[in-house]
């Protein structure tokens, strides 16, 4: 059977608002949604889907931060919602490397538009595969 995390990160700084919008003094920002360098994570929470209770931990707690990488290694399966595209990169450039194998928004364009994309009308991209982390006897 396989062990598979579901995972989620929040970022510090905000995305910048739309054109003609100002920023806000009082506020830091990113340079946008591929800034993974520049955002910053605050936040963190993940779990186990076959059990036990969820974890939430500030990102600056190297204890909590030392079990969740702990676990992303331990994962068969590591899960999210968009993390392909954003969370993988975000612990990337936080110096973590992981390698989400199903993501739960993936999917659900999958099943509305047939392909990964947000319309059938886009260039389709190769749908990825499930990693497994452990080889199959």
């Amino acid at each position: 059977m396989f062990s598979t995390l579901i995972y989620d990160l929040e970022i510090i700084k905000c995305l910048p608002p739309a054109i003609g919008e100002e920023r806000s003094p009082d506020l830091q920002y990113c340079e946008g949604w591929s800034d993974f360098e520049n955002m910053g994570i605050s936040t963190a929470a993940y779990g186990w889907l076959d059990g036990g209770d969820p974890i939430a931990f500030e990102w600056q707690d190297t204890t909590a931060r030392s079990k969740f990488i702990e676990s992303l290694n331990q994962a068969d399966i590591v899960s999210g919602f968009n993390s392909i595209n954003f969370d993988d990169n975000l612990l990337k450039a936080n110096g973590v490397e992981v390698l989400t194998g199903y993501d739960i928004l993936f999917e659900c364009r999958l099943a509305a538009y047939g392909s990964i994309n947000f319309t059938t009308s886009q260039k389709a991209i190769p749908t990825p595969s499930i990693p497994s982390r452990k080889r199959m006897a």
